[in-house]
């Protein structure tokens, strides 16, 4: 298989990429979790709704506005979490194909580079 310069460009591009995903993905994934834990110390509200339910019957949240949105608010926090968690996933899993595929084009074009087999003779 032969590539031309520019598909040679891409490849290596993406080569590029794929090497260092690993270390973004591991700054991304650290990222999340100290924001987790960040919120779950600072501001218990956001994300747990144990906190939420403890503010409520101690009376320190008041109103039917306040009440809904102490209910609602734990929930959306931990789903974005959890929606930015599947997209990193999304991510790596991308990124584990994509190396898969440049080691093929990479092994397609060193078959091509490789002394051929001489021609059976008659």
């Amino acid at each position: 298989m032969f590539l031309e310069e520019k598909e040679r460009e891409f490849v290596e591009k993406r080569r590029a990429y794929i090497r260092i995903w690993p270390i973004v993905a591991w700054i991304l994934l650290l990222g999340l979790v100290a924001l987790v834990i960040y919120l779950f110390l600072k501001t218990p509200l956001l994300v747990n709704p144990a906190s939420v339910m403890e503010a409520l019957g101690a009376g320190t949240l008041e109103g039917p506005t306040l009440t809904t949105m102490a209910a609602l608010l734990p929930i959306a926090m931990l789903m974005a979490i959890g929606a930015v968690t599947f997209m990193l996933l999304y991510c790596c899993v991308a990124m584990r194909n994509e190396r898969r595929l440049i080691a093929a084009i990479d092994e397609l074009v060193r078959e091509d580079l490789s002394p051929q087999d001489p021609l059976p003779s008659d």
